[in-house]
């Protein structure tokens, strides 16, 4: 067997995403759809409407029908900076 030593620890940038974060994005695009990696906190990802690797992500918008997107990349730092607007037409 192998030993695993785990770290008690997250990635500052997806955990610093709060539900808040989420409801007030819904909010503000009720249309758009969140999309989500899952090294968010759990109670974040459970309201997204995908949650995936940066690929699979991308794999999801490109077979959406949808006018606006909202994207929850985990890649920027801020409370707001983290929230993506696209039109696609």
């Amino acid at each position: 067997g192998v030993d695993v030593i785990t770290y008690p620890g997250c990635c500052p940038v997806h955990d610093d995403v709060t539900v808040q974060n989420i409801l007030d994005a819904r909010a503000k695009y009720p249309d758009a759809k969140v999309l989500i990696h899952p090294e968010c906190r759990p109670e974040v990802s459970k309201l997204g409407d995908y949650i995936g690797s940066t690929s699979g992500i991308i794999d999801y918008v490109k077979n959406l029908w949808y006018n606006t997107l909202l994207w929850v990349f985990m890649a920027i730092w801020g409370k707001e900076d983290f929230l993506y607007e696209n039109t696609w037409y």
